[in-house]
């Protein structure tokens, strides 16, 4: 994601759905979000603040194939209104 403008100081994830197999460290399937890892589940509605710091933040899903959960969906809103960020 590349920011839209220069004020943009972080990104608001909102977690509509989060289920994806949980392992040690997060080694089996993760959504890394500009070097954030998350998985396992997350409640629904479930709202962050992480920081958008440079000028663009790369969204990456890796699965190991082995166990098969729902799957995740996120609406991603860019702020520069920052306040409470959010570091997993």
């Amino acid at each position: 994601m590349v920011k839209t403008v220069e004020a943009v100081c972080g990104l608001e994830l909102k977690f509509a759905h989060f289920d994806v197999e949980k392992g040690p460290d997060c080694g089996y399937d993760y959504l890394d979000i500009g070097h954030k890892t998350i998985c396992g589940q997350l409640p629904s509605g479930f709202t962050r603040v992480i920081p958008f710091e440079a000028p663009e933040m790369k969204f990456t899903f890796h699965s190991d194939k082995g166990t098969s959960k729902s799957g995740f969906a996120i609406k991603v809103r860019q702020r520069s209104d920052c306040g409470t960020t959010w570091k997993p």
